[in-house]
This record gives C-alpha cells, structure tokens and sequence, in this order.
C-alpha cells in the first residue's frame, strides 16, 4: 500500500470515527423533539460505517481514476508532512 492510500485511510477514519461521535452531541433545533427510530449506539455505529463504505469507495475510485489520466500528485513529501502536522494540531487544540 503506497503512501497516498495510507494518508486517505487515515484521514477517511478520522472523518468516520468524528460523524459517529457527532449523534451524541446535543442537536441545537427550534422544532419538536422526536425519538430517533434506534438506539444512539446503532445509529452512531450505523453511521460509522456507512461513512465508510460511500467515502471510502468513491474516494479509492476517485485515486485509481487520478491515476489513469496522469493528473499530477499532490502528495510531495514536504507539503503532505506540513499538511498532516496542520491536520493534527487542528484535532488536539480544537
């Protein structure tokens, strides 16, 4: 596995994990209150996955395509170090 599909693993995790903890954040809303039709853990887990499985599959096609029609990389060495040590400090102080 190459560096690009490692870097789009990683950050396709987070996004995963991140929209599967957002069902327990409190939902600022001026209409009524309903009942979700499941559990909070079935549609968190529910969510998780399904994040997964739409994201991961479209952005893997979206990478193979990149590469048949020789569009240039953006993951040089220097900027994707710059840019993931961006993404992390981003995560722990916000």
């Amino acid at each position: 596995m190459n560096k690009e599909n490692k870097i789009f693993l990683y950050l396709l995790f987070t996004l995963s994990l991140l929209s599967a903890f957002n069902i327990y954040l409190p939902q600022g809303s001026e209409l009524t209150i309903s009942e979700l039709p499941a559990s909070k853990e079935v549609i968190s887990i529910a969510n998780f996955f399904i994040i997964i499985l739409l994201y991961g599959v479209l952005g893997f096609v979206g990478i193979k395509i990149s590469k048949k029609v020789e569009i240039p990389r953006i993951w040089y060495k220097k900027k994707v170090l710059k840019i993931l040590y961006t993404y992390l400090l981003w995560l722990v102080f916000f």
